[in-house]
């Protein structure tokens, strides 16, 4: 990256991580489709060779977006960020502009969705569980588990641990 976009990046970053960790009564209202496009997007640059560059600027860079990937994670809406990280996990699922996630992707969401699963106890008062079920049922919709009867598939058994907890 060119000093000056490295520089707006860091500060893009910094004004997310300062939202989302240090005003949490305004990142609850951050709209659901914020909160989609912008894990998208968080999620992609984690995702990307340039995410997993060895450069020191790129790893600054990388530190950063996993920081405020986090700070999404528990500043948020929980009921926004379930929604957003279960339609991540449909089947054919696309990104906005068409784009083909990549195969890093959906590790990523399964890791940002068992950080969600292990910190359920301090959100479980704000969590609308119909929300949840509905989602579930649309996951489980495109991924019927006869479909994987006998073979592991990460995302079903990490959603069931959801649904249990």
């Amino acid at each position: 990256l060119e000093n000056g976009t490295s520089r707006a990046v860091k500060y893009a970053l910094h004004a997310g991580h300062q939202l989302f960790s240090t005003l949490p009564e305004v990142a609850h209202t951050v709209q659901q489709g914020t909160i989609g496009r912008l894990m998208e997007e968080l999620l992609l640059l984690a995702s990307s060779e340039a995410g997993r560059s060895q450069a020191e600027d790129m790893l600054v860079l990388s530190r950063g977006t996993e920081e405020l990937i986090m700070d999404v994670l528990s500043g948020a809406d929980p009921n926004a960020v379930f929604t957003t990280l279960i339609r991540f996990l449909y089947e054919g699922a696309c990104l906005s502009g068409g784009q083909e996630p990549p195969a890093d992707l959906i590790a990523n969401v399964l890791r940002c969705l068992m950080e969600m699963a292990r910190r359920m106890p301090t959100y479980v008062g704000a969590l609308r569980v119909d929300t949840l079920l509905y989602d579930a049922h649309l996951f489980l919709v495109a991924h019927p588990p006869s479909k994987y009867r006998g073979r592991e598939f990460r995302p079903l058994r990490l959603l069931k641990t959801i649904l249990n907890e």
